[in-house]
């Protein structure tokens, strides 16, 4: 669900698993996205930024057989996008609230990092 203000788009989605992965039982994922345009940059008519950020809730029933301490966590991201010609060029920045080394696994599959993204919507 979500609704476009001009100044800002927000979204708002709910997903349901009743047998997530690694059979970790009934999953529930909640996000709210906000997407705020930025036309004051202009540098060709066929070129458009825009800023964007997400918080998402992710709740595990069997929380050990996914692989992290606790049935319940947070994650969030904040980013630019541009678009140039079609093409969406964005870099973000992403994390969780699971402590990246000791609540994870023991990995760092749950550290924050940047992330780099190029697509195309056909």
């Amino acid at each position: 669900v979500g609704y476009d203000f001009d100044v800002a788009q927000f979204t708002f989605g709910v997903h349901y698993s009743p047998n997530f992965f690694a059979n970790s039982g009934t999953a529930w994922y909640k996000q709210l996205l906000a997407t705020v345009p930025l036309p004051f940059i202009k540098l060709h008519e066929d070129i458009a930024f825009k800023l964007f950020g997400s918080i998402g809730n992710q709740y595990v029933a069997n929380n050990v057989n996914y692989g992290i301490s606790s049935n319940n966590y947070w994650d969030w991201q904040v980013g630019l996008t541009m678009t140039a010609f079609t093409v969406d060029f964005s870099v973000s920045y992403v994390g969780t609230s699971v402590n990246a080394y000791e609540n994870c696994g023991n990995t760092m599959n749950c550290a924050s990092r940047a992330l780099f993204m190029v697509s195309k919507t056909f």
